[in-house]
């Protein structure tokens, strides 16, 4: 189980009695005006201050739209079309940690991101572009 706390107190995690991925009220009763995605692998969340909610895993799309192992929803559980990550990532990603200055550390087991190559770990701005001012070293 993975959980991110978003800025409300409420709780993202990816298991549930609607979904795979839902949201606990403060209270821990399920939020069902939340309806978020359900894929089988989720092995990350992550939430922007804005209530914004990144997931990580293993999938190639969310509602019909192309979001190969990382895609960003919005704070209802709608797919956030703002956040263009291009094809993707070539393997599936572990995790996504949101930095002070909004980019996103992301890491997996890849080689390559939007047709990038890249080590396991690389960051995005906060638009889900490459970060090339990061460069992970190992």
């Amino acid at each position: 189980t993975k959980l991110g706390i978003q800025a409300d107190g409420k709780i993202i995690t990816n298991t549930g009695t609607t979904n795979l991925s839902y949201r606990l009220n403060t209270d821990g009763t399920e939020d069902l005006s939340f309806i978020g995605p359900s894929f089988i692998d989720i092995r990350g969340i992550a939430i922007q201050p804005n209530g914004k909610v990144i997931f990580t895993g293993q999938f190639d799309s969310y509602l019909g739209n192309p979001s190969r192992d990382i895609v960003r929803v919005n704070p209802d559980g709608s797919f956030d079309s703002t956040f263009d990550i291009g094809t993707g990532s070539s393997n599936y990603l572990r995790q996504a940690l949101v930095r002070p200055d909004g980019k996103i550390l992301v890491g997996g087991n890849i080689n390559s991101f939007n047709g990038v190559s890249l080590g396991n770990i690389f960051q995005l701005n906060s638009d889900g572009s490459i970060d090339t001012s990061f460069t992970d070293t190992d």
